[in-house]
This record gives structure tokens, C-alpha cells and sequence, in this order.
């Protein structure tokens, strides 16, 4: 029985409501008198305020779930964009990566739009939270819909017509699928029947080629498929079968796969391994599905060349031109089987006239013909140059042909041995004297290699000696040097030491006097470096200055007016900003302006070189006359000596 779904649950909840309602409602209409309307009224408010409640609830699941449908997109958007930044993913994964992350977010969309719990503006930051971990998928989205009651104006209706694009856009997808599906429904009704006919006529052909293939093989055993399932719980369970063909067991792998079922996190690793060679063919390891669909493409391709022939060849295409071109036996059994009514042939290749004796004297042995019948068997020898002579024939009863074929063994093993006994002496002669240049090779380069290590000695010896040499010297310079540094010291005064206590004493004093240079007046001491910002200000008082000097009410003026007087250093910040008319300024200048700011200057630069002449002595520091060489106590003496005098 199918599970009910979302439409039905809804539908059935309304006819329930529906059904509640209309009988309280009929019962407040048949009641008689004030009471039972009351009650009517009572059982009425219940029943709206328990659909209420439902509303509610079915509202926050429903918001709680589209937040956690976000939420869960964005780790799969996050995982796609960690897979597509691994060099080690191929295209066709990041496709399948991509196709499947549009997929589940058209899905989601389609949900959020037609959800009837949501109101318009949820569902537009729904669809910008979709759009937003898209982009970003590092970046969690939080509460989506913490201040969606607060959405006003024009941006409650940008989330509607985000709304309305997507809906449009999702009926346009519709539309298009569905032509689509339409279109290659078309097409596939008008295949012929004949042609249905014709391709599975050819399927089962192939399939008729491909085990008369896998059955004609010497080894029905050659190669081993081998599968290994991981259950997300650490449990392995491993399957290995044997087959004839490479075809055989890569089909087999892809036909377990799909014919399984497996949980989510199950892994599943599969090999193929060639007995013959002791290599592996194919491994691979991942999830069920991509294995499946990875080992379908290796099969198609093995199919294709399992047809035409070109299976079980270990050597390559060279040297199978090789191979047909050496010389070859080519043997051949013919006979009736018992019960049969037709001829059996059987037929082999093989590298030497033994190798043929034995397989015939095999196949004879082991075959049942009728009674009666005559049992053929012969071995073709071939050239390089593709000649043919016949090495052995035989016809006759079962029995009389195995003992033809044990005489023609016999002899063959005979003359095998009698070819070795009679080895010609000259391939043994140039076999020593291959030998016997190896050896002399091999001594040559002995002694080279002694040579070539004593000269190593004596180069050892020669750079010890060097370098023992070279450190006697780097001791003696050394020596020289140190030497060199104490006269140096002994010859330079203490105060002129470098990290003497005098040398420090005496950059102290100079520091000091420096420090009071940099207190007193312009005449007394040296001035005092300018800032950046008083060198900007000092340039804009000269700019200013030159465009009030060329200013028309001061062309008519005499060069001792007062209002002519250093315009370059005017403070012109108490004038005017940058912003009025220079002739408005120059007006305000000549006015009077110009007397009243150099008496007020003349008269603050006054009051300035009175009070530098008349500071006080007492400030002076007790440790002013502090020197060298001598003590603290003088120094403080002195000081005094010098107070008593100006006292007097």
C-alpha cells in the first residue's frame, strides 16, 4: 500500500474542519434557547482555535524545514565546489557534479514557491538564501527568517517578484521538458518494427559469437574477477569467480553490481587479474553506481574487441607477425563421435614436432568415436616463408592410430635428443670466447677503478694539507688582528672610545646643551626645525601673499606703505579661508587691516624677547655644570657659588 501524500494529508485535514464546523454551526441554528447557543458559540470558537493552533504548528515545521532544506544544499553545494577544485576530478564527474546540484536546487525552489505555510516575502529570502550558498558555500546562512516580519515597502516587493521569476522560470522548464519528452517520444514510435526486429537480432547474434568465443578458449580459467563490498559500518564481504575472457568477467562485475542492494556509504572495490601473466587488467574503487557505470563503458569496449578476434593475445602486434612468421607445427584430429552424425574437427598449434605428438596421442586417447569408424589425424610443419611439409599422418581404428602416433612420439623425442648431443663445437668455442671478453672487460675496469681510487687518495691528502695550511694562517691573522686592536685602544684617549664611560658622559653633556639651545630665543640659540604642517601653512601665506601683492588696490601704492610690508609673511588664516575674491581681501587689507596686524604682531614679538632676557636663574639645574673628570659635589658647589653672586 502507497504511502499518502502531502496533498492528500492537507485535503483530508480540510474535510475534517469542514465537517466540525458545519455540525456546530447546525447545532447553534436548531438550538432552543439562550444556553445551548452559548454552548453552540463555545464549541464553534474551539473548533477555529484548534485549527488555529494546527496552522501554526504546520507553519514553524515548515519553516523549520526549508531552513534545514538550505542548509543541507549548501553542504552539497560546498562539497561540488571542493570536488571541482581538485585536479585529481575528472570532467565528466564535475558534470555530473553540476547537472545534480541544478537538479536539487530547482527541486527546493519548486517546493519553497508552492508551499501554502509560507507567505510571498519567505519565499523570496528562501530562494536568495538557495542563491546566496550557491555562490558562497563556505559561509552558513544563520536564521533566514529571524527579521522576515519586519520586511516593508519596496523591498517586500523585490522578494515577490523574485517569487514571480521563479515561477515563470519553472513553468518555462516544464514546458520545455515536457516538449522534450514529447519529441523523443515521437521518435521512437516511429521505429520500424522491422528495425526492432533487426536490432535484437544482432544482440542475440553478438551474444551467440561472444560465448562460442568464450567456449573456444584453451583456458577456461584465465582470468579471475574479484569484487570487495564495505559497508559503511567497516563489515567486507569479497566474491571472486573465473572466466575465460576478459569480456566475461568485466560483464560479470557490472551485472553483480546492478543486481545488489547496498546501503548509503557502501563502497565497493573490483579487480580483474590475468593468471597467465600474473597482472591486474582493471581495478577500480568507489561508490556502487560509479563503479557499475565505469565497468558498463570498459565492457562495451572489450566487446568490441572480443569480437573480431583480438582477445587472449599476450604478445603484441609485432610479435604476432613474429610468431606466424617461425617455424610452426599445425596438428588436426578428425572423427566421427559415437552418437553422432556428423564429423568432429579439432585442430591446435604448436611450437615443435613433440609439442604436436603429444596433443594428437591426448586428443586420441580421450575422444569416444562410433564403432566402425576411422579416426584421421596428421601435423603440418611450416616454414618461415610459409611452406608446408607434412610431418605425420595416420588413419585407421581408435587404437591402431594411438600406437602410430606413440611410435611417431618416440622418434621425435629421439631425434630431439640426438640434435642436442650433436651441438656443433663452434657455438661453444664463441660462447667461451664471449665469456673470456667479459672477463677481460670486467679486469680492465677493475684496475681502472684501483687506479682511479688512489688518484682520490692523493687528491684527499692534497686538500687536507691545503686546508690545514689555510688554517694556520686564518690563526695568525687572527692573532695579528686582536694584537692590532689593543694598541689601537691603549693609543686612544678615554673620551674618545667608542663605548667608553668618558665617550658616554660627554654625549650626555652635549645632548643637555643641545636641549637648552632649543629653549631659549631666535638670537640666542639655533631655531627650532619646522614641521610639514608649518611649511604648508608658511607656502600658503606666500601664495596668498603674491596674489593680494598683484592685487589692483595695491598697484597705486608706494612701496614704504605699511600695507606693502612682507606680504609673504602675513598670517593670512586670520584673513580669509581660500574661498573669497582676492580683491575683497586686499580691500580689507589696505582698510585698515594691515596697521592692526603688524601692531599687534610687533607688540607680541615684544613681550616675547622680554621674557626670554628676564628668565630666571633659578631654574637652572644643580647638575647644569656637571663635566668629566669632575665630581658631583663641585658641580653642585659651583651652582651655588654662582645663586650667592646674582643674590648680591
Amino acid at each position: 500500500m502507497s504511502e499518502s501524500n502531502e496533498v492528500d494529508e492537507i485535503v483530508g485535514e480540510v474535510r475534517k474542519f469542514s465537517v466540525a464546523m458545519m455540525a456546530a454551526m447546525k447545532r447553534h441554528t436548531q438550538a432552543g434557547n439562550w444556553l445551548e447557543r452559548r454552548k453552540a458559540r463555545k464549541d464553534i470558537s474551539r473548533v477555529v482555535r484548534a485549527e488555529q493552533r494546527e496552522q501554526a504548528q504546520a507553519r514553524t515545521q515548515d519553516l523549520t524545514w526549508t531552513s534545514q532544506a538550505v542548509d543541507r544544499y549548501r553542504a552539497h553545494a560546498h562539497a561540488v565546489a571542493a570536488r571541482a577544485a581538485d585536479p585529481r576530478i575528472d570532467h565528466d564527474r564535475r558534470d555530473r557534479d553540476g547537472a545534480g546540484l541544478m537538479r536539487h536546487r530547482d527541486d527546493l525552489a519548486g517546493q519553497f514557491v508552492s508551499s501554502s505555510h509560507l507567505t510571498p516575502t519567505e519565499q523570496g529570502i528562501a530562494l536568495e538564501g538557495l542563491d546566496a550558498v550557491t555562490v558562497f558555500p563556505e559561509y552558513e546562512t544563520g536564521d533566514l527568517f529571524g527579521r522576515a516580519h519586519k520586511v516593508r515597502g519596496l523591498e517586500a516587493l523585490r522578494y515577490r517578484a523574485r517569487v514571480a521569476r521563479e515561477k515563470v522560470g519553472a513553468k518555462e522548464r516544464a514546458t520545455t521538458e515536457q516538449a522534450a519528452w514529447q519529441a523523443n517520444a515521437d521518435s521512437a514510435e516511429r521505429v520500424s518494427w522491422e528495425s526492432s526486429v533487426e536490432a535484437a537480432r544482432r544482440a542475440n547474434q553478438q551474444r551467440g559469437e561472444l560465448n562460442r568465443i568464450e567456449k573456444a578458449q584453451p583456458d577456461q580459467r584465465r582470468y579471475r574477477g574479484q569484487m570487495s563490498w564495505t559497508d559503511n559500518e567497516g563489515g567486507v564481504i569479497s566474491e571472486s569467480r573465473f572466466f575465460p575472457t576478459e569480456h566475461a568477467a568485466t560483464e560479470w562485475i557490472g551485472r553483480s553490481i546492478d543486481h545488489t542492494l547496498w546501503t548509503e556509504g557502501t563502497t565497493v572495490q573490483v579487480d580483474t587479474f590475468d593468471s597467465d601473466s600474473g597482472a591486474t587488467q582493471y581495478a577500480d574503487r568507489g561508490r556502487p553506481e560509479i563503479v557499475a557505470e565505469r565497468a558498463a563503458a570498459r565492457e562495451a569496449v572489450l566487446r568490441e574487441q572480443t569480437l573480431p578476434w583480438q582477445v587472449h593475445e599476450n604478445q603484441s602486434a609485432q610479435a604476432r607477425e613474429s610468431e606466424q612468421e617461425a617455424p610452426h607445427f599445425r596438428s588436426s584430429v578428425t572423427y566421427l563421435p559415437e552418437g553422432a552424425n556428423q564429423v568432429q574437427y579439432e585442430r591446435a598449434r604448436h611450437g615443435s614436432e613433440i609439442e604436436s605428438a603429444v596433443w594428437i596421442h591426448n586428443q586420441v586417447s580421450t575422444i569416444r568415436p562410433a564403432a566402425d569408424s576411422r579416426v584421421l589425424v596428421s601435423s603440418w610443419e611450416y616454414d618461415a616463408k610459409g611452406n608446408t611439409a607434412p610431418a605425420f599422418q595416420a588413419e585407421g581404428g581408435p587404437q591402431f592410430v594411438v600406437d602410430e602416433v606413440t611410435q611417431w612420439w618416440d622418434g621425435a623425442e629421439h631425434e630431439h635428443d640426438r640434435q642436442r648431443a650433436e651441438q656443433p663445437r663452434e657455438s661453444v668455442a664463441a660462447e667461451r670466447d664471449q665469456l673470456r671478453g667479459e672477463l677481460d672487460s670486467l679486469t680492465a675496469r677493475h684496475r681502472l677503478s684501483i687506479e682511479h681510487n688512489g688518484d682520490l687518495t692523493d687528491r684527499n691528502a692534497e686538500l687536507t694539507r691545503r686546508m690545514a695550511a689555510l688554517a694556520a694562517e686564518r690563526d695568525q691573522l687572527r692573532g695579528e688582528r686582536d694584537e692590532a686592536v689593543r694598541k689601537v685602544v691603549e693609543r686612544t684617549p678615554a673620551g674618545e672610545r667608542f663605548g667608553s664611560p668618558q665617550r658616554r658622559a660627554e654625549q650626555a653633556r652635549r645632548s643637555t646643551r643641545t636641549e637648552s639651545a632649543e629653549h631659549v630665543g631666535p638670537e640666542q640659540g639655533r631655531k627650532r626645525p619646522k614641521s610639514e604642517h608649518e611649511e604648508a601653512v608658511q607656502e600658503w601665506n606666500e601664495l596668498v601673499g603674491g596674489n593680494v601683492a598683484r592685487a589692483e588696490i595695491l598697484q597705486g601704492l608706494s612701496e614704504s606703505d605699511i600695507a606693502r610690508r612682507q606680504l609673504g609673511e602675513v598670517e593670512w588664516t586670520r584673513f580669509c579661508n581660500g574661498t573669497e575674491d582676492v580683491n575683497e581681501v586686499a580691500r580689507q587689507w589696505v582698510s585698515g587691516g594691515a596697521e592692526k596686524y603688524w601692531a599687534e604682531r610687533d607688540a607680541r614679538e615684544g613681550n616675547a624677547q622680554t621674557t626670554t632676557h628676564t628668565q630666571p636663574s633659578e631654574d637652572r639645574s644643580a647638575l647644569a655644570d656637571y663635566q668629566p673628570g669632575r665630581t658631583l659635589a663641585d658641580a653642585v658647589a659651583h651652582n651655588g657659588h654662582d645663586r650667592e653672586e646674582m643674590e648680591r
